[in-house]
């Protein structure tokens, strides 16, 4: 990332705005902490990355993609 520095900021500035996100951040993932339920994992790596695609069939998804037109 190229960004031009158009403002001088001082140091003091900069990490007290660090230290407000950071708090903020904090707070925010107690918040999640305390909203989310544990879930069973599955047991396998199949069923985890089945997991991550929906909550949708395994007939839903193509399984004749033609994986040549994503190579280089």
């Amino acid at each position: 990332m190229d960004a031009q520095r158009t403002v001088e900021v001082s140091s003091e500035v900069l990490i007290q705005r660090i230290d407000a996100i950071v708090q903020e951040l904090q707070e925010l993932r107690r918040l999640v902490s305390s909203q989310s339920q544990p879930q069973e994992a599955p047991s396998d790596i199949v069923s985890q990355l089945a997991g991550c695609l929906g909550q949708g069939s395994w007939d839903e998804y193509e399984d004749d993609i033609e994986l040549e037109r994503f190579a280089s």
